[in-house]
């Protein structure tokens, strides 16, 4: 109808409470029986409009929601049964994880660890967003986590070490595949890593279009005596030991949030 108006639906995050809700090219009539306008505001008071997140805010994780769509020209009533949270590709904070501290691993003497907002901030400064690499930082506006375990992994240093020489300048870098595999979190590196044969090498795959191999077998030797020589206690953070987080990640998380 001409008359009716709404906001039409080009995005879905594939980890949102509506990703087996809503389809891209729906249009998004009413919120929870707030009609939407074409500039997506809702009524806020007389004379006055807000964006229809606003009222998505007014709500709370584990409510319930109401969507009037249209879809192929015909009207549809949809209902959530409860909003949660999307899952972030890029953490910010570590107050939700079970330890609570930072995932690392090292391979001989590369430090690798997950990218978290704590971790940007440490590295550099508030201003992250402006000092960080320029990849970095496009990654964490336009990527969206495909599934609940997913984590984008950074070669943040490199400890000294006779397998390492000529390595020592790269600092946080992207870490995009492991012998050819797409890297998703720090656990599947670590579990790509192990797998590797003693005779075979390990060839990890930088933005920049970098690549760093070693032998899996001096590897494998280097990585205690990186980590004696430099005092640090384990070439593992605990949450990549920790086996029932290891099976919680083979599920899949669906949460929050339509691009609109």
């Amino acid at each position: 109808s001409p008359k009716q108006k709404g906001l039409l639906v080009n995005r879905i995050a594939p980890t949102s409470a509506v990703a087996n809700l809503l389809e891209v090219g729906d249009v998004l009539l009413s919120f929870d029986k707030e009609p939407i306008a074409n500039d997506g505001t809702v009524v806020y008071r007389k004379h006055e409009r807000v964006a229809f997140s606003w009222l998505v805010a007014q709500k709370f994780y584990g409510e319930p929601a109401e969507f009037t769509v249209l879809r192929d020209g015909k009207m549809l009533e949809l209902q959530l049964e409860k909003l949660n949270p999307q899952v972030a590709l890029v953490p910010v904070h570590l107050f939700n994880s079970k330890h609570q501290v930072p995932s690392y691993l090292i391979v001989a003497g590369l430090v690798f660890t997950t990218l978290t907002v704590p971790f940007l901030r440490s590295e550099f400064g508030e201003e992250w967003e402006c000092e960080a690499p320029v990849e970095i930082v496009h990654r964490i506006i336009h990527q969206r986590a495909e599934e609940k375990s997913e984590e984008l992994v950074v070669l943040t240093q490199v400890l000294a070490h006779d397998l390492t020489v000529g390595y020592e300048e790269l600092e946080n870098m992207l870490l995009l595949t492991v012998n050819g595999v797409v890297v998703k979190n720090l656990r599947q590196v670590r579990g790509l890593v192990d797998s590797c044969q003693p005779e075979e090498f390990l060839r990890f795959t930088l933005h920049n279009n970098l690549i760093l191999v070693l032998r899996a077998e001096d590897a494998r030797t280097a990585t205690p005596e990186a980590l004696e020589k430099h005092g640090i206690p384990s070439a593992t953070s605990p949450d990549l030991d920790d086996v029932e987080a290891e099976a919680a990640e083979a599920g899949d998380f669906k949460a929050e949030a339509v691009s609109a």
